[in-house]
């Protein structure tokens, strides 16, 4: 019996941590939205409705950092081999 699925919303995963580690927290140029990551995954959220989520899960390794490039274009991510 086939049935429809609509997704309502997104709970995002929180940062990923390591003690005696710094967390980075990054930004969009223009303010709107916020990025970070857990594990292998980039999370985007928006900033006044943190419910908006994008996620990026295409990576290989562990995850260290995400940020937007100056034009708000792009996302670079870099992690640990």
């Amino acid at each position: 019996m086939p049935f429809s699925y609509v997704r309502k919303s997104f709970f995002a995963a929180q940062p990923s941590t390591t003690r005696g580690s710094p967390f980075i927290l990054g930004g969009d140029p223009k303010g709107k939205k916020f990025l970070y990551v857990n594990e292998k995954n980039v999370f985007i959220r928006d900033i006044e409705n943190p419910a908006i989520c994008d996620m990026y899960c295409v990576h290989e390794i562990i995850l260290t950092v995400a940020k937007y490039a100056p034009s708000g274009n792009y996302i670079a991510s870099a992690g640990t081999c």
